[in-house]
């Protein structure tokens, strides 16, 4: 990684991601505190369609504008997980964007929550309320709850794993938890997880990973690649280190290099560095479950007590929000190519240690907000997916997703790694940031990547994909109502 946060593909080989549309049919109710119980609708809904009963939505966390648990709300003492925080960084807004008063005043009488399609809603640290959690996952119907190996502690309540395992499937292990919760199953004989295992209990399902070579191989090594990239960006400020003076660093050069990768890629990127990748286990849950969720179009919460799940499924669902406006992108510049306007790529792009693609055949093109909601579609079936991470607090981190975010995953898997099939070999990127790019920063691009291959099934891995996994240079959006509502309440 370089002065600018960039790396160098030799490195890399060393160690081996719009917003709501203002039209009012675009809006999709989400979430609610009723009687305790956050819900939801499944569909897109008009505001005619805001007298349907609502759903109860897991999980039960407390909207901190409504009230904490002890009904009462300060923000001066509001705590956030080091991933929420993001969403409290006035640097990493992009903005506001404003939606029709009347159609928010109407989402928000009916839902003080509610959460539009392809957003974040995040929730500050509270004391866990283990009564409410489970009184949500009782009153929840179709549900699939993937949980970490770290959510299985002896201060967990019986009641939470008696509603886990009340309908068939509804509890998800994942190879990798299910193989590290062995030990601490054997000395636990008596938990309920422990006693629905031996007896073959239909609450309990496993969410398997592909087998090598077959229909979805690619697609997950492609996201397990950029995620446990990661964890290894000091591997490969050492590799590079190595490559260039042509010896190990010493002590005071791993000092260096370890307060390099601190300063650029922030408190989240060192923190993931300074745990070891170990079996991958965190990367390999973030994205079984979101693929479950875009396949199954099931609510999809994930259970855990680990700050690193939360970080990783939020990178994780950042990137595939973005790599689905690509792709969407890309069908719209195909389909109309001579509205768009192009331009040339800058050779900062396409030269030098921080070129990120091949000098042929690749384009900027133009684009701006109000192009990445007009190629959104108009008919989308949204489902929930969340991060709840509980232990002696309890925070979440929810995004409103689309199931038609599975058909990106389907192109990814077909063509190992790209956001696109449709124009011939080449890519389509709809945010360039971190690159060096000065001019034309806003535009995407249409580009031949220089590519790395990733696992033994054929993936590879765009250099820029990688850059905005490493990168913790994410922004968000403010969504609010187009002129003053006595119910808005700002989050």
């Amino acid at each position: 990684m370089d002065s600018d946060g960039f790396i160098d593909l030799a490195s890399w080989r060393a160690c081996n991601r719009l917003r709501p549309s203002s039209r009012t049919c675009l809006l999709v109710r989400v979430f609610q505190l009723t009687n305790g119980g956050l819900v939801r609708y499944r569909e897109p809904c008009l505001p005619a369609s805001f007298s349907k009963e609502p759903e109860v939505f897991f999980p039960l966390l407390p909207d901190p504008h409504l009230g904490n648990a002890n009904g009462s709300y300060n923000p001066a003492v509001e705590r956030w997980s080091r991933t929420n925080r993001l969403f409290r960084t006035p640097s990493a807004s992009d903005g506001k964007r404003e939606i029709p008063a009347e159609d928010w005043e109407r989402a928000r009488a009916r839902d003080p929550g509610f959460l539009p399609r392809l957003s974040w809603h995040c929730y500050p640290r509270v004391d866990t309320d283990w009564g409410r959690l489970i009184e949500g996952l009782d009153a929840e119907n179709e549900l699939s709850v993937f949980c970490d190996n770290s959510a299985f502690d002896a201060s967990a309540p019986p009641e939470l794993w008696e509603a886990l395992l009340r309908e068939p499937g509804r509890l998800v292990l994942t190879p990798r938890v299910k193989m590290e919760l062995v030990p601490w199953l054997e000395k636990h004989q008596n938990h309920p997880v422990a006693r629905a295992l031996e007896d073959g209990h239909t609450g309990l399902s496993e969410c398997l990973e592909p087998e090598a070579g077959a229909v979805g191989s690619r697609v997950f090594d492609y996201y397990m690649a950029l995620l446990t990239c990661r964890r290894r960006a000091l591997e490969l400020e050492r590799s590079k280190f190595k490559r260039k003076q042509g010896r190990e660093p010493g002590p005071a050069d791993l000092q260096q290099l370890a307060n390099q990768v601190q300063q650029r890629l922030g408190e989240r990127g060192r923190l993931l560095v300074s745990k070891p990748a170990g079996q991958c286990t965190d990367e390999a849950l973030v994205f079984l479950a979101a693929q479950h969720a875009l396949y199954t179009g099931r609510l999809t919460p994930i259970l855990t007590r680990d700050a690193d799940v939360e970080e990783q499924f939020y990178k994780l669902i950042w990137l595939i929000d973005t790599h689905y406006r690509a792709m969407l992108l890309a069908d719209r510049y195909v389909e109309q190519f001579g509205t768009f306007r192009t331009f040339t790529v800058p050779e900062s792009l396409i030269r030098g240690e921080s070129a990120c693609f091949e000098d042929e055949d690749g384009v900027l093109v133009e684009r701006n907000a109000a192009l990445l909601e007009d190629i959104l579609p108009c008919d989308p079936h949204c489902v929930g997916i969340c991060c709840v991470a509980a232990g002696v607090y309890c925070s979440q981190l929810s995004f409103m997703a689309e199931t038609g975010m599975s058909r990106l995953l389907d192109v990814k898997d077909r063509t190992g790694g790209l956001s696109t099939d449709r124009p011939g070999q080449r890519n389509m990127h709809v945010w360039l940031a971190p690159t060096p790019i000065r001019v034309h920063r806003d535009c995407a691009a249409a580009v031949l990547d220089k590519r790395l291959s990733v696992g033994t099934n054929g993936a590879t891995v765009a250099k820029l994909d990688v850059l905005q996994a490493l990168n913790t240079c994410e922004r968000y959006l403010d969504l609010v109502p187009s002129e003053a509502s006595p119910l808005w309440i700002p989050s």
